[in-house]
């Protein structure tokens, strides 16, 4: 996924978001940056999360024209299911 894809505000529409672990790649975070997303919302390669204030500024639950959420983990690579936990808070 583009990291250029953060400069498009406005953007309503968004079916799939793959969470990166090159530093340099879109974190959770990124979501923060789309308030008028609505609809359906898949994320995946939750695993890829390790830092869990970056998971907080996605603020999924201030997106309240998401009416399908799924979330997705890679069971071969996670190992740490404490921030898996914390993720879904």
């Amino acid at each position: 996924m583009p990291i250029q894809i953060s400069k498009l505000q406005n953007l309503q529409t968004l079916s799939s978001f793959v969470v990166s672990k090159q530093p340099d790649g879109l974190k959770i975070g990124e979501l923060r940056k789309f308030p008028q997303l609505q609809g359906k919302l898949s994320i995946s390669k939750l695993q890829n999360v390790t830092d869990l204030s970056d998971a907080i500024q996605a603020n999924l639950e201030k997106k309240g024209e998401i009416h399908e959420l799924t979330l997705e983990w890679d069971r071969d690579t996670t190992e740490d299911s404490q921030m898996e936990r914390l993720v879904l808070e």
